[in-house]
Order: structure tokens, then sequence, then C-alpha cells
């Protein structure tokens, strides 16, 4: 029911929709066009247009990217502290 909710005017595209802070708070450019993407939703469809089984899809896939997203990024930063401290190891002076 989130999405469309906020639009009044029932003319506010899902592209939009998307990036609206009060509905998905981060979600961006390229986690937006994933989402539509997954979903098979066109970007310029209006939001008002989507029932409630496409607006769970949608909800679902933000929430599933978002976090591999998360995931793939903490394990990023978890190999760049492991080489790190390695090289660190590596290259330290000898005593």
């Amino acid at each position: 029911q989130a999405i469309g909710a906020g639009d009044k005017n029932g003319d506010r595209i899902i592209d939009e929709e998307l990036l609206t802070q009060g509905i998905f708070g981060g979600i961006g450019n390229i986690l937006k066009n994933e989402v539509l993407f997954t979903t098979q939703v066109h970007p310029a469809l209006p939001a008002s247009a989507i029932d409630r089984e496409k607006a769970t899809a949608i909800i679902d896939a933000a929430v599933g990217l978002a976090d591999a997203w998360y995931r793939d990024k903490r394990a990023d930063r978890q190999r760049e502290w492991t080489n790190t401290g390695r090289l660190r190891a590596r290259h330290a002076a000898p005593r």
C-alpha cells in the first residue's frame, strides 16, 4: 500500500516513487533500476497502476537486492582488511 500512496495526483511514475525516502530509505538509482528490471516493471509505469502482488514483488526485490549488496560490500571490506593486514606483515621492518 505504500507504493503509490504518497502520490496524491496519481500521476507519479514508479521510477520516482521508489526514490521517495519515506517509502524506501536509502534506495538509489542503481538499486532502483535493478529492482525494476528484476520485477519486470517499466520505470515509466504510474505507481497507482501497480497492484498489491506486484508491489509485494517490488518490495521483496528491494529488500533482497539491498541485503545482497550489503553482504557483498561487507565481504569486500573484510577482504580489504585481511589483505591490508597481510601486506603490512610482509612489509614490516625486520626487528
